[in-house]
C-alpha cells in the first residue's frame, strides 16, 4: 500500500497491525497503520513536526518522538491519542531523532540538540521521571534491566534505570549506529570495528574488519551479526571469534527471527538464511 510520504525506517508490528512512521515534509510527519493480512490502511495520524524515528510498540501503545521535543502515545488499534507530552520546553527544548526504548513502565529517549541528554518518562502518562545530561545523543537509547545505554559520537554511556551514571567508554570512529545489548555486553560498531563492552564498562573484545565500515550489530542466540560491504559476519558473543561469513549483497541490518535471518537487498529483494 502507498504511504503517500517517505518512510523513516523499519515498521513495528503488534498483533494484526503494522505501524510505519514517515516524513510528509520538512516539518511534517505521519504515522500510518496497516492491517497485516491484506495490507489495507487502518488508520493515519499526521504530526505537525519533523519525524525521523521509527515507531516503538509496547502493550498496544505506539510511541513516537518528534524533533520538537514532543512524545506521542497512540492506541495501536485505532490511533486515538493516549497522551502527547512536550518534554522540557522551558529548558531550551529537545530534539528526539531516534526511537523510544521501553523497559517495564518507563520510556527512555535521547536528545540530539537543545537540552541534550537522556530522559525517562512514565509510559502511562508521559510525565518525566528523571533526566541525565550527556552530549548530543547520536545512538540509542537501548534499555536492559542492567542499564540504559546511549552513544554520543565516540562516547558510549550507561545509566542505571534510576538515572545514576554507571560508566563511559570511548570507541574509535565517530559514526554512531544502533546499539545492541544482552545480559553480557553492550555491542557498538564504529568505523571498521565492533566492540563488546561488559556491564562494568570494560572492553571484553574488539573485532576489526579489513578496512571496511561495519554496520549495526544484531544479537542472534550466542552470536553477534554485522554487515560490512557485501558481507554478513557472525561472531561469538563471548569471545568475538569469527564463526562464519557469507556474501548476500546489500548493506542493510539483518533481521533475526527464531527460524531465519532476513536481509533486505539493495534491489528490493530479501534474502533468508537458515536451515530450511
Amino acid at each position: 500500500m502507498p504511504l503517500r510520504s517517505e518512510p523513516n525506517g523499519p515498521p513495528a508490528v503488534a498483533g494484526d497491525h503494522i505501524v510505519v512512521t514517515a516524513k510528509r515534509g520538512l516539518e511534517q510527519g505521519r504515522i500510518v497503520v496497516f492491517r497485516k493480512r491484506y495490507g489495507e490502511e487502518d488508520w493515519l495520524v499526521d504530526i505537525d513536526a519533523r519525524l525521523t524515528a521509527a515507531p516503538t510498540i509496547d502493550g498496544g501503545t505506539v510511541y513516537v518522538p518528534d524533533w520538537s521535543g514532543r512524545v506521542h502515545a497512540l492506541s495501536a488499534w485505532d490511533g486515538s491519542v493516549q497522551w502527547s507530552q512536550q518534554v522540557d520546553a522551558a529548558a531550551g527544548g529537545r530534539t528526539f531523532t531516534e526511537p523510544v526504548a521501553v523497559l517495564g513502565d518507563t520510556l527512555y529517549l535521547g536528545s540530539q540538540s537543545g537540552s541534550t541528554g537522556v530522559v525517562a518518562l512514565d509510559a502511562a502518562t508521559g510525565d518525566t521521571e528523571w533526566e541525565a545530561y550527556t552530549r548530543a545523543v547520536t545512538g540509542g537509547p537501548v534499555a536492559h534491566s542492567k542499564g540504559v545505554v546511549v552513544q554520543s559520537h565516540q562516547l558510549v554511556t550507561a545509566f542505571d534505570t534510576d538515572g545514576t551514571r554507571q560508566w563511559s567508554f570511548n570507541v574509535r570512529g565517530p559514526r554512531a549506529r544502533p546499539l545492541a545489548v544482552d545480559d553480557q555486553h553492550v555491542y557498538v560498531s564504529a568505523g571498521n570495528a565492533v566492540y563488546a563492552v561488559d556491564w562494568n564498562g570494560e572492553e571484553s573484545w574488539t573485532h576489526e574488519s579489513d578496512g571496511e565500515q561495519v554496520g549495526a550489530p544484531t544479537v542472534a542466540g550466542d552470536t553477534v551479526l554485522f554487515r560490512s560491504e557485501g558481507q554478513l559476519t557472525a561472531l561469538s558473543r563471548a569471545t568475538g571469534d569469527e564463526r562464519w561469513t557469507t556474501t548476500p549483497g546489500g548493506v542493510s541490518r539483518a533481521i533475526v527471527t527464531p527460524a531465519a535471518v532476513f536481509m533486505p537487498e539493495s534491489d528490493g529483494a530479501v534474502v533468508a538464511l537458515g536451515e530450511t
